[in-house]
């Protein structure tokens, strides 16, 4: 593809899995608004749109998910109040109810797995653990559902 289109730049995206894309320069400030992001060596000299013209009109993005569609969305601030009527939990929030659904036993596999040590054997000590690696790491940390 890069042969076809040698103007074109190399955008990465943070979620495991996600191969890198091939984009017109003028196309970065729209994939932003997905997560994506200019892949190290790339030109950063790329044109970025004026707030109306952007995705959400330059508001800022709240991710959002939802228990029984068991997906996670971006959508404007001023939209999160439709979409909790509509059943979507703020991601932070939904992360915290699926961890504390768990037992202790998948709650200290779940610690290992995010590299905690040592593992807390008490469900309040290993939520608090948890709640701790999901706030040092920004955003959510990956479900087993995520994952899966």
């Amino acid at each position: 593809m890069s042969e076809l289109h040698p103007d074109w730049v190399t955008i990465t995206h943070p979620d495991p899995g996600v191969e890198d894309s091939r984009v017109p320069p003028e196309s970065v400030g729209l994939w932003r608004n997905s997560g994506w992001q200019l892949a190290d060596g790339q030109d950063t000299q790329v044109e970025e749109l004026p707030p109306e013209a952007q995705r959400f009109e330059g508001q800022p993005q709240v991710r959002i998910y939802h228990p029984e569609l068991d997906r996670v969305e971006s959508v404007a601030e001023s939209a999160v109040p439709q979409h909790r009527s509509q059943g979507w939990l703020l991601a932070d929030e939904a992360e915290a109810e699926r961890l504390e659904a768990k037992n202790v036993a998948e709650l200290r596999e779940l610690a290992k797995e995010r590299g905690i040590s040592p593992i807390p054997s008490t469900k309040a000590d290993l939520l608090e653990a948890l709640q701790q690696t999901q706030d040092d790491a920004g955003e959510p940390a990956p479900s087993e559902e995520d994952e899966g």
